[in-house]
């Protein structure tokens, strides 16, 4: 199974022993024969944030592994607002409701 829009989320606010058990899924995925893209989402404090992300850095898989914490939603929600204000967004989402399905 080699599906490269397949992902493995895990969310947390505890980013501590995120790292282990990244490691442990990846470790069960590879040895299934299983690619799967492996994403973080992390909701922990800055404090915390800046305590653990080097320990889950550090920790190596068989497949990808990506991260999204504070910095990287604070970059997104800047960009959502950016678009807001210069009006590209409503058009967008203008789109998005013309084109929605009742199910």
């Amino acid at each position: 199974m080699n599906d490269p829009d397949l992902f493995f989320v895990v969310p947390t606010y505890r980013l501590r022993d995120v790292g282990e058990t990244i490691k442990q899924y990846d470790e069960h995925f590879w040895c299934n024969g299983h690619s799967v893209q492996l994403l973080v989402l992390d909701d922990s404090s800055p404090t915390n944030q800046e305590k653990y992300y080097p320990l889950l850095e550090q920790t190596r898989t068989h497949n990808d592994l990506f991260y999204v914490g504070p910095k990287e939603k604070a970059h997104f929600l800047a960009f959502l607002n950016e678009r807001l204000r210069t009006g590209s967004w409503s058009l967008w989402s203008r789109t998005c409701q013309e084109s929605s399905v009742a199910l």
